[in-house]
């Protein structure tokens, strides 16, 4: 599996440096064609010196990788096995059976249900009895509208 890994590697980073030469990435860290605007880049960023970019290639050993190709995945076919199958056993089962039963005939009997009435019963009530109330002749109810009337209140 390393070794897979380290050819992937470095097959990647090859291909990574062939791009950046080919688009012309490298030469742009010093003379910058796509400046902003077109504006020469000694107006924009003060240059010192150039710098190279490091080129990592990575030597490797060449691995015979697996290719993948179609197995052959077996069938499961019908295997005959000698086993003893349980055959059917006779179960008995109980039946129920009616049997005839002479039953008495029921015979009708007159019962005295007690009615129940309801009763009326009187309750004593008080009653008012006559009082002796005097009656002074001398005086004299008037209502009030017709006093006022009369006698000028208002």
């Amino acid at each position: 599996v390393a070794l897979v890994l380290a050819t992937l590697t470095l097959a990647r980073s090859e291909e990574v440096t062939h791009h950046q030469e080919k688009r012309g990435i490298v030469e742009s860290y010093s003379a910058n064609e796509y400046a902003h605007h077109g504006i020469p880049i000694a107006q924009t960023v003060e240059v010192t010196k150039q710098v190279p970019v490091p080129v990592i290639k990575y030597v490797g050993i060449q691995v015979p990788v697996a290719v993948p190709h179609p197995v052959a995945v077996p069938v499961p076919q019908p295997v005959p096995v000698h086993v003893q199958v349980p055959q059917p056993v006779p179960v008995p089962v109980i039946k129920t059976v009616a049997v005839p039963v002479e039953r008495p005939v029921p015979i009708p009997v007159e019962k005295h249900v007690p009615v129940y009435l309801e009763k009326h019963i009187p309750v004593p009530v008080e009653k008012p009895y006559p009082v002796h109330v005097p009656v002074y002749k001398h005086i004299h109810h008037y209502p009030a509208k017709i006093y006022r009337v009369h006698h000028g209140w208002h």
